[in-house]
């Protein structure tokens, strides 16, 4: 038997039932009050296989006061049961979202699988923080995304409302890439997305999309002048890009150019090679803006603690 809202109701027409004969001394012992107490008995059977707390099975040879008592015992502990799984179904619908999942590049609504999550305060002064860690299914790729949100109490910000609120920062743990961090202009985290979001559809076209990319790094960087092999030169000998990284984003260029002049007959542009540009795209931008922003943060926590 399952525990619907129906099946409430009809728990509460039966104690009805109960209260009704049992108030009438005269039919306390008639065959329709022996044949409600079976009724009720089997009720009560049936609502404690289903795992409803707080429920006992009567033998019997009871009092048809006792079984209505424990039926209307039971049927609250049912009730409250519904509602919390009622609560339980809300609730998982609600902690969904909508996230971009750098597996297939699709930003679609992602069901919540699993939860967990760790406390700490002090009780002296009130200072708490909260770690919270999400994993989330797509629906597209069958594939998971975990989050972190961390949240301190001393860490707020004003809302609309004129209140001081804590702010939850949250990270993309795996699969990783840079950006989903802090730090890195919203036009050039755009380029970037947009070129994952086809990274299974049309290789030569992501390819594009990281070139563009590195693009608008040189500029955002101050170098506008020339094409991208000079500007990617110039910001190596300022020292923007050290050595390693500048090799990587000539890679990603020579490619880009391949893709650039790549059709399906001819010079068909090479696949295997986009899980390697997005990777070295991802390091270029977690070493120009992620890592700045966070030795920053760190640097400012630092200060106001001083303070």
């Amino acid at each position: 038997m399952m525990i619907t809202k129906q099946k409430i109701e009809a728990f509460k027409k039966l104690i009805s039932e109960g209260q009704s004969l049992i108030s009438d001394k005269g039919k306390i012992n008639a065959p329709e009050c022996e044949a409600w107490k079976t009724k009720c008995l089997y009720t009560l059977k049936r609502i404690a296989l289903h795992g409803i707390p707080d429920v006992e099975i009567l033998n019997s040879d009871c009092a048809p006061q006792m079984a209505l008592a424990q039926l209307q015992i039971a049927c609250t502990s049912a009730s409250n049961w519904l509602i919390r799984q009622d609560s339980a179904n809300q609730t998982s619908k609600q902690q969904g979202k909508v996230i971009l999942c750098l597996h297939c590049g699709n930003k679609t609504y992602m069901n919540m699988v699993s939860a967990h999550k760790d406390h700490w305060g002090d009780d002296c002064t009130g200072i708490w923080s909260v770690n919270l860690w999400c994993l989330y299914f797509c629906p597209v790729c069958s594939k998971v995304t975990l989050e972190h949100n961390y949240t301190f109490s001393e860490n707020e910000y004003l809302d609309d409302y004129g209140n001081m609120r804590p702010i939850t920062e949250t990270t993309t743990l795996y699969p990783h890439s840079s950006s989903s961090e802090a730090g890195i202009p919203i036009g050039i985290r755009n380029s970037f997305e947009a070129a994952q979001k086809v990274r299974h559809i049309d290789g030569a076209i992501c390819a594009l999309s990281l070139r563009r990319t590195l693009e608008m790094v040189c500029k955002d960087k101050g170098e506008t002048v020339g094409n991208l092999f000079t500007k990617l030169q110039n910001l190596s000998k300022k020292g923007v890009l050290p050595q390693i990284l500048d090799r990587m984003a000539s890679v990603l260029r020579e490619l880009g150019n391949v893709a650039a002049h790549a059709d399906d007959t001819v010079n068909e542009f090479p696949t295997e090679f986009v899980p390697d540009l997005i990777e070295f795209t991802d390091i270029i931008l977690n070493y120009l803006y992620v890592l700045p922003s966070k030795i920053q943060n760190i640097q400012s926590k630092i200060n106001n603690q001083a303070n």
